[in-house]
């Protein structure tokens, strides 16, 4: 069997499995994966928290103390997040260079980067995002990515975003290709998402940041998932 068991705290297999693993005696790592997930600490049972939980933040450190009485301090520490260390070692000059000879990005236009996201309303926020950029005239390259569980989640949604691409009219719309979304995120002038993690990425780079989130669908399925907290916000 396991010495050890390290798990993601958005993982639900993981979750259930503590109240058996710390029966046994099994040492578990509970891991921030990205920011504060207060809805999902809540819903832990006493025999069901974590032997240690590594978070990104201080503040996600006390939000962590506060929602669980007689946790001991001792026992959740401040790491970072490791889904984003392997920006630690970018060169953002670079990266940018090398992405727009990637992609073929011949002008100096800005690159405006769409997550699409796999929350209800993301085809409402693309149409929008869409109709803005034609409004407002600025020549951009705009780059749509999908998230990967698009399909399997909200499938719904794919014909409304498609449709709201095909109605870009000004700069370009430019296929992603073989390209990491972290090199995306890296070489864009703006980034646009829902509640994703790659806007707390975009905002450590100094990107310019647009979270966009509608009161009935994709702000209420964040407040599901994470009650309040989101480091960079626009509520729309």
């Amino acid at each position: 069997g396991s010495h050890t068991v390290l798990m993601s705290w958005c993982a639900d297999v993981g979750r259930e499995a503590l109240p058996f693993l710390n029966e046994r005696g099994t040492p578990t790592v509970l891991v921030e994966d990205s920011w504060w997930h207060g809805g999902v600490l809540d819903t832990l049972s006493v025999d069901g928290r974590p032997g240690l939980v590594c978070v990104g933040t201080e503040y996600d450190q006390l939000q962590v103390l506060g929602a669980w009485e007689d946790y001991s301090p001792e026992r959740v520490r401040v790491t970072g997040w490791p889904g984003f260390d392997e920006y630690s070692d970018y060169d953002v000059v670079q990266v940018s260079e090398d992405v727009r000879v990637s992609l073929d990005l011949n002008n100096q236009w800005p690159l405006v980067f769409l997550s699409v996201d796999n929350n209800p309303g993301i085809g409402e926020l693309c149409r929008d995002v869409v109709g803005a950029l034609n409004d407002i005239g600025l020549v951009v390259y705009l780059v749509p990515a999908w998230h990967p569980a698009f399909d399997r989640t909200t499938p719904e949604e794919r014909l409304v975003v498609e449709a709201a691409l095909a109605r870009f009219e000004v700069g370009k719309l430019v296929d992603r290709r073989n390209v990491q979304t972290s090199e995306l995120v890296t070489a864009a002038n703006v980034v646009i998402a829902t509640y994703s993690s790659l806007l707390t990425v975009a905002a450590a780079l100094r990107k310019e940041v647009i979270a966009a989130l509608y009161t009935e669908t994709g702000f209420k399925q964040m407040q599901a998932e994470m009650v309040w907290e989101m480091p960079v916000m626009l509520i729309m």
